[in-house]
């Protein structure tokens, strides 16, 4: 055997380093099984803010929408990583899905019936944020249960990987099935997908995570895994990067219905577009981080990767043509694929094992702030429009970015 490789092939180490993760069987049905997840939840987002859009017309009320879907994250968020901790993360999953398959069965019938009201949306939209914001900490520590060590920039790259061809797929098909067969449909589509995980969830077999709690109550492992996450010299500033990406880039995705009305007046499908042109970007950024995953230092990748998004957000919220905006989000996406590896790769890799739950826990505490950026979002907007309140948004990001990545010199080191 040669070790130089062929002419038009891919080397060997490169092929091996890609899709080293592959090679497990249950992190493959994982990653099954949060890719109809993630087409579903993205899918909805799109569905949900063409709804309200749809019945009001008005840019506080889908602002509202999409706060209350995210406004759970805040408070489960260390609950849900606390639960990773002690009790078996498979059956977690199990039964966060079952709910949300009973959540999304009374969307799809309200739809379909004709009886939807704003009022309805509203009450079920923190109910699935609930969900969510359960859902998340434990599959990225079941990613490490899975992979291991020496794989989580691998394999969390891959995962990335699945959730942007979720974020491509996901709301180009439910702009499509609005267009043509109308809301109800896309729920239906929905609930596929969510039954397709469950199906794979069953399947599944992992390392029994379940600890006997002694006597310390959930409240007090709450505090210490808090405590320990935000006094870290690496996953302090990672913890704050996200905090801020949440509360000043990633809302604008709400607004991204009144970009479609207002600003590039496209239908449905052009609004399935904007989001799926970051998805897009996104996919070939996490496909390039798999097999360039020990490259590039880590920190490295999710400051740039940060930096990025905020930089082409502006240039974004500049542009008033609809095909030169699908650009900037394609090269905006990017810049995710970076940001999205990197947050979920960087506390785990330096967290203590009997901690990673409660310090992905911790993360998505982080990412409860984006339903505070999504009202803060809606009300700039309100004053100043859409496109101003954007780009006042990510050129402070841009400064706080800078301030971060001065003060705290440990995580460039990463």
């Amino acid at each position: 055997m040669t070790d130089r490789p062929s002419h038009g092939t891919m080397s060997s180490p490169v092929r091996q380093r890609w899709f080293e993760s592959l090679l497990i069987r249950d992190f493959r049905i994982l990653l099954g099984s949060s890719f109809a997840v993630s087409a579903s939840n993205m899918m909805e987002m799109v569905v949900l803010g063409w709804l309200i859009n749809d019945i009001t017309h008005s840019v506080e009320s889908v602002a509202m929408g999409g706060f209350l879907r995210m406004a759970p994250v805040l408070p489960m968020s260390l609950v849900a990583g606390t639960l990773a901790d002690r009790f078996n993360r498979r059956k977690i999953l199990i039964w966060n899905q079952l709910g949300s398959i009973a959540t999304i069965g009374i969307m799809a019938f309200l739809i379909i019936s004709g009886s939807l009201e704003l009022w309805q949306i509203y009450a079920m939209a923190p109910i699935r944020g609930v969900f969510f914001a359960l859902e998340q900490p434990v599959r990225r520590t079941l990613v490490m249960d899975l992979a291991g060590q020496e794989r989580i920039t691998n394999a969390l790259s891959l995962d990335a990987t699945i959730l942007m061809v979720a974020s491509i797929s996901g709301p180009f098909a439910g702009g499509l099935l609005i267009d043509a067969l109308g809301p109800g449909s896309s729920y239906i589509l929905m609930l596929g997908l969510y039954a397709f995980g469950l199906g794979l969830l069953f399947r599944l077999r992992t390392p029994d995570n379940t600890m006997t709690p002694g006597n310390e109550s959930i409240l007090r492992n709450i505090a210490e895994g808090l405590r320990y996450a935000l006094t870290h010299p690496v996953i302090l500033p990672a913890f704050a990067i996200t905090l801020f990406m949440n509360l000043l880039v990633f809302p604008f995705r709400a607004m991204l219905p009144v970009f479609q009305t207002d600003v590039y007046r496209v239908d449905a499908t052009g609004l399935g577009l904007l989001n799926s042109m970051i998805g897009i970007g996104a996919f070939i950024g996490a496909l390039s981080l798999a097999a360039l995953s020990n490259r590039f230092l880590k920190g490295h990748v999710y400051i740039v990767g940060s930096m990025v998004m905020g930089i082409l957000l502006i240039l974004f919220s500049l542009s008033a043509s609809f095909y030169l905006s699908l650009l900037l989000l394609f090269i905006h996406g990017f810049g995710f694929a970076g940001f999205h590896v990197m947050q979920g790769t960087i506390p785990l890799s330096v967290a203590d094992e009997d901690k990673r739950g409660r310090v992905m826990g911790s993360m998505q505490l982080a990412i409860g702030a984006g339903p505070f950026g999504i009202l803060l979002v809606g009300a700039l907007a309100s004053a100043w429009g859409v496109q101003m309140a954007v780009a006042v948004m990510a050129s402070t990001l841009i400064i706080i970015m800078v301030a971060i990545t001065v003060g705290f010199p440990k995580l460039r080191r990463v």
